[in-house]
């Protein structure tokens, strides 16, 4: 059960590392992200509307598409607070802030987005990379 702990930040990790290119934040590349979010969403919601009888909600997203979504929205920002001082700050303290809001539910995956968005940052601002790993003293 420890596995829980550190997979998901590790993959949010690693999705920052892969979005360091500012290829990754172009309009085309976002917009086919968005696509899979839409293609991916809409079928999970058909099988779950045919397997269990749940309503349509395109407004949550379903098992594992919200991760679709938070890239889009972590990629998308980089570009707008980029230039916003002690923003990893901020981010850290808006993650811890989110659990006090009962309101904020999975509607639009809105509080794991802020929840991991600190774990997405330090490796496109550069503040952590792997050559702090693998240099040694």
């Amino acid at each position: 059960d420890t596995i829980y702990v550190f997979h998901m930040p590790a993959f949010v990790f690693m999705t920052g590392y892969l979005s360091k290119s500012s290829h990754c934040r172009e309009k085309a590349a976002l917009l086919r992200l968005f696509c899979a979010y839409i293609i991916f969403n809409t079928l999970m919601m058909l099988y779950h509307s045919s397997a269990y009888g749940t309503s349509f909600s395109i407004m949550s997203p379903y098992n594992s598409c919200w991760y679709l979504l938070a890239v889009i929205v972590w990629r998308f920002s980089v570009g707008y607070f980029e230039k916003v001082p002690k923003l990893l700050l901020l981010a850290v303290v808006a993650a811890l802030a989110i659990g006090l809001f009962p309101d904020v539910t999975n509607v639009m995956a809105a509080a794991r987005i802020v929840a991991f968005y600190p774990f997405f940052l330090p490796v496109i601002y550069k503040i952590l990379t792997f050559h702090f790993f693998l240099t040694s003293p």
